[in-house]
């Protein structure tokens, strides 16, 4: 019970992280396609348990199919958004900087003052203000 819990919290930072690094323009289809990955992941564990019916050998499959996805954990940057709420500003505009470079996009010095404004204001009272 307590791995299910752990895993379904190890989901909602992942959703979370997800969405702060998502434009406000694909939020709302990649919040479904995150979502739309756990209705197919029942449907290949329906499949997998078809083919191998001991549990051991299911999760034995399971962390086989998983596991290349700890490679993600030293590929994927901090939150620029939570390393800007706790004033580590200089790693926030490296870990943007990077995810500028990947999107091919280029960030404005108007949003770098709108976002460091949101974000003081965040701190100061703890929640979002604007949106930005």
């Amino acid at each position: 019970m307590a791995i299910a819990g752990l895993s379904y919290g190890v989901t909602i930072g992942c959703f979370v992280y997800t969405m702060e690094i998502t434009g406000e323009k694909w939020r709302t289809p990649v919040s479904m396609c995150f979502h739309a990955m756990g209705a197919i992941g029942y449907m290949i564990l329906g499949g997998i348990a078809y083919n191998w019916r001991n549990w051991h050998e299911i999760m034995a499959v399971g962390t086989i199919l998983s596991s290349p996805f700890l490679i993600m954990i030293f590929l994927i940057p901090e939150s620029p958004r939570w390393l800007f709420t706790k004033n580590k500003i200089e790693k926030g505009r490296q870990a943007t900087k990077f995810m500028e470079r990947f999107n091919r996009i280029k960030i404005t010095e108007e949003t770098w003052k709108r976002a460091q404004k949101s974000s003081e204001e965040e701190q100061w009272t703890g929640y979002r203000i604007n949106g930005v």
